[in-house]
């Protein structure tokens, strides 16, 4: 499990906004498609405020990911931050 949860938080957050880029999808438009407003889901987004996982779950599948697979992304990708800084 990853030390650092905050990390994780930011580590989700990116890779959110990877797969909204890959997908093109707007997060204007995915905020209307989940029913959540766009300032709301920038903050999440943005790695400002971390997602719920009732967000989460939303979010991966309104996109057509499963949140299992955005999470081992995450933690891949801050385990890997964690091993750059040591």
């Amino acid at each position: 499990m990853i030390a650092n949860p905050n990390g994780m938080d930011e580590a989700l957050a990116g890779e959110i906004r990877a797969e909204l880029a890959r997908r093109k999808i707007q997060v204007k438009k995915l905020a209307a498609q989940i029913g959540m407003s766009r300032e709301v889901l920038s903050n999440r987004v943005n790695g400002s405020v971390p997602f719920t996982a009732a967000e989460l779950t939303k979010v991966a599948n309104t996109i057509g990911i499963s949140p299992v697979v955005l999470m081992q992304r995450a933690e891949q990708a801050a385990q890997d931050a964690k091993q750059q800084v040591a």
